[in-house]
């Protein structure tokens, strides 16, 4: 149809609200393929009658300008536009062109645009048959939204319910255990969106915010062990310390080439991911060469996700789904303060209990029975041992005595007797006691278990000292743990023992520390009785031997 008159043909894409145009440009001998460039909004005389035309609603468009107002026009676009990528020859040419003449068919969201460089004009026909064109391809266009706005929305629709089952997740949460399920239903809800990436996680801050606790996606689809990660090391990470401190909601940072490289090598010195590194290197694994970072900040801390390529259409995405593990957080901190009120009030219920019943001794033989109630109390909150129970140590022979009930009934049936002189283990324990430190824990591998548990059984003793032959060494070493963990919390007149195949953890060991305070109580309120007992005892054997002085009486009255 001849209308295309120096080989270049444009349509350009008007942005309601913008004043920036798409152009689409289709010049095979001056730029080879399709090409595809942004105009941003410029203060010269030609595009600006050109905006003012469209804005009248007019159907055609058409303006020549001489050499020096084109050359004027042209180097603007080459420095502040896309027009900077063409290459030098079409610059060149561009510039070297005697004049530029323009022809725009005009509709309401796009134009065709026909450019001509040596002064040739449409004719009426040519113009009539590039208005027929463009309403044609408004139309096409219109069409083009239209199916843009209902991927738009089912686009929308998918993100919607994503999120709507890690918020359904979240609210279903019963335990703050749950946390990692929510997570990693987050992290599946993404890649189902087609968000692809090499790995992501969460971290949450340490107290003083310098450093993180790391949870990391798996390959497997689940989540790594939990590593601390320092912020103060990694350029990387030093940067999204900052970012956080200077209360950004969101960070991308593009780390490539021997930046990366020395990233991993830091990484290697972390305990934990170190470990995870190393093994990817020894398998052969091959690292990428780039990655991009994204950072999603919430209250307590950051979601992470990396990429191999920049995705700045899942920034949004990310953020989104930010806000819905704040949330998530949100419900795990209020689920772990429930849980951790409700553990209080059973260990303050387990302990006034053993006080109560402390309280109600009347004779010191019920000493045994308050240790029975003890070690159930501990056993239900979720204190286990091989064995447990308290030992009261006699400071002259060295000798602690053990009550320990028996697993099977609860029972303290006898006491045991075991010198704290004649091993390492055993003399550690007596030092720390003299010593009243509020514990010792003694950690022995399988060669000190055996010999440990041989010692208790071919050594312990009865009351009387002769030597006690409760149990076999092998049958001992057969229902011991293969490393042994002795955990012994003082006080005055002894301690408390528990003895098993795992060192307790802190919380444990607060709340072992709490219950050995009431058991010194009980023990001085047997000392008590005891006492009371032994006075009780001095004064009906002082009546049996006093002279009967009222046999004296009677025979006075004869």
């Amino acid at each position: 149809m001849n209308i295309v008159k120096d080989g270049v043909a444009v349509i350009f894409i008007f942005k309601e609200g913008s004043n920036v145009i798409e152009q689409w440009t289709a010049a095979p001998d001056l730029l080879g393929s399709l090409s595809h460039f942004y105009i941003p909004y410029f203060d010269h005389p030609i595009h600006k009658e050109f905006l003012e035309a469209k804005e009248k609603g007019m159907e055609f468009f058409t303006k020549t300008i001489p050499f020096e107002e084109k050359n004027r026009m042209f180097e603007w676009l080459f420095e502040y536009s896309d027009y900077k990528y063409f290459s030098d020859d079409a610059k060149k040419w561009l510039l070297e062109c005697e004049s530029f003449t323009r022809s725009d068919a005009f509709a309401k969201n796009s134009s065709i645009f026909i450019p001509s460089y040596t002064r040739q004009l449409l004719s009426e026909n040519e113009i009539d048959t590039l208005k027929r064109f463009a309403r044609v391809f408004e139309q096409a266009y219109v069409r083009f939204l239209d199916l843009q706005k209902a991927e738009a929305q089912a686009r929308e629709a998918q993100i919607q319910l994503a999120l709507e089952r890690v918020r359904a997740r979240t609210m279903a949460m019963q335990h703050s255990e749950e946390l990692q399920d929510a997570a990693i239903l987050l992290f599946q809800q993404l890649k189902n969106l087609g968000v692809h990436t090499g790995s992501c996680g969460f971290n949450i801050w340490d107290k003083e915010e310098k450093t993180a606790t790391v949870w990391m996606s798996s390959a497997e689809g689940g989540l790594q062990a939990p590593f601390k990660l320092p912020h103060i090391e990694s350029e990387i990470y030093q940067q999204a310390f900052k970012a956080m401190k200077n209360g950004e909601d969101f960070l991308v940072k593009e780390v490539a080439g021997e930046a990366l490289k020395k990233h991993f090598d830091y990484l290697l010195r972390v305990p934990v991911i170190g470990d995870v590194i190393k093994n990817l290197r020894d398998t052969g694994y091959a690292f990428p060469e780039k990655m991009i970072y994204h950072f999603v900040y919430f209250n307590q801390g950051y979601l992470s996700f990396h990429t191999h390529e920049p995705v700045p259409e899942v920034h949004e995405i990310f953020r989104r789904f930010g806000k819905v593990f704040e949330q998530t957080y949100t419900r795990f901190l209020d689920l772990q303060k429930a849980e951790a009120q409700a553990r209080e009030a059973k260990i303050e219920v387990a302990l006034e209990k053993v006080r109560s019943r402390t309280m109600a001794m009347h004779k010191s033989d019920e000493l045994m029975e308050v240790g029975e109630l003890l070690w159930n109390q501990l056993t239900r909150l979720g204190i286990e041992s091989l064995s447990s129970g308290y030992v009261l140590i006699d400071k002259e022979k060295k000798i602690g005595w053990i009550y320990a009930p028996n697993p099977a009934t609860g029972k303290i049936n006898d006491q045991i007797g075991v010198l704290h002189t004649e091993t390492k283990e055993m003399r550690s324990v007596l030092s720390s006691w003299e010593k009243q430190e509020p514990l010792s824990i003694i950690e022995m591998d399988e060669q000190e278990t055996i010999a440990h548990q041989t010692f208790i059984a071919e050594r312990s003793l009865h009351f009387d000292g002769s030597i006690l032959q409760w149990i076999t060494a092998e049958q001992l070493i057969a229902l011991s743990p293969k490393r042994l963990f002795l955990h012994n919390f003082n006080f005055k007149q002894g301690y408390l023992m528990i003895v098993g195949g795992n060192r307790l953890t802190e919380e444990q060991i607060e709340l072992v520390l709490r219950f050995t305070k009431v058991f010194q109580q009980t023990y001085t309120r047997f000392v008590d009785l005891q006492k009371a007992e032994a006075q009780a005892r001095e004064a009906i054997k002082a009546i049996f031997t006093r002279p009967c002085s009222w046999r004296n009486c009677i025979h006075a009255q004869r």
